[in-house]
């Protein structure tokens, strides 16, 4: 009888001690989450930094589309322009 008595559980502070071991992995998941975004936001600010940095870069001369191929089109269907 005394061996079963002394195997007792306290079954209230189990459950405490669970309850402080959910919120401890809880918080800390959260941290790590939260890392995780502030990390991924730095990486796509400096993306759009390389961006728009080559986008300044790019020359600003005026680019016309290469349209020999249309006119070439349009001449063999007899199609004036």
């Amino acid at each position: 009888g005394q061996a079963a008595a002394t195997k007792r559980i306290n079954v209230g502070k189990n459950n405490k001690i669970r309850a402080i071991c959910l919120d401890f992995h809880l918080i800390t998941r959260s941290i790590q989450e939260r890392r995780a975004l502030a990390e991924e936001e730095i990486e796509n600010g400096r993306i759009q930094n390389n961006i728009a940095k080559a986008a300044a870069a790019a020359p600003t001369r005026n680019i016309q589309p290469d349209t020999s191929v249309v006119e070439s089109f349009a001449n063999l269907l007899g199609v004036k322009l």
